[in-house]
């Protein structure tokens, strides 16, 4: 592998500030990992394309199984960012549910080389860590289900606890469908007819 394919040359030069050394590590591994198969990758590389002496990276995370954690958080906030930016911007409940779902899968599509690092993560990391992101997701959707009752965009009789954890059921097999190629459709063959079927789902119509 040539320094090229890393993107070294983005790597800005180290300041010294501990939070500034651990998103460099981040950046290498997330690089490195893109490219290579988890096993493959020693602590090393990660290090020498970082910038840090070996011994660095554990102060951070005291094993690999930590940073791919770490990436795995890092990644879901990102997700989350991107999709509350899309969605700040007030709609019809139908329009936000397709921006909503298509930011999401476009933003994991982005990272679709380390989805197969991130399965590994969720099978050996802490479940309480785990649960923690599932619970942020639906007590967002939760919201933005009320939200549409109130304004008589989604059916008033859903219970909106309810239906966030049946999105969940739908969102994980569509993720692992695309980025898996586990359906004989296309992708966005796919992912449209999952927004119609979640916009059904909640009662919610298009806007005329």
């Amino acid at each position: 592998m040539t320094e090229d394919h890393y993107h070294r040359a983005a790597l800005e030069p180290l300041t010294g500030k501990d939070p500034e050394k651990r998103a460099r590590i981040l950046t290498a591994a997330r690089a490195i990992l893109s490219l290579r198969r988890y096993d493959d990758v020693p602590v090393s590389e990660i290090t020498e394309l970082a910038g840090v002496a070996k011994g660095t990276f554990y102060l951070y995370f005291p094993s690999k199984t930590d940073l791919v954690a770490a990436l795995a958080d890092a990644m879901h906030e990102e997700i989350m960012q991107t999709v509350a930016e899309a969605l700040a911007t007030p709609r019809h409940m139908a329009d936000t549910l397709e921006i909503m779902i298509r930011t999401a899968f476009g933003k994991i599509l982005e990272h679709k080389a380390l989805i197969n690092i991130l399965e590994l993560d969720a099978l050996l990391r802490d479940p309480v860590t785990v649960d923690s992101h599932y619970d942020a997701r639906r007590e967002a959707m939760i919201h933005l289900l009320e939200a549409g009752q109130k304004n008589g965009q989604v059916e008033a009789s859903i219970n909106p606890r309810i239906a966030a954890e049946l999105m969940g059921g739908v969102m994980i097999p569509l993720t692992r469908a695309i980025i898996f190629s586990s359906t004989d459709a296309d992708a966005e063959t796919y992912l449209t007819e999952a927004v119609a079927f979640v916009q059904r789902a909640l009662g919610v119509t298009k806007a005329r």
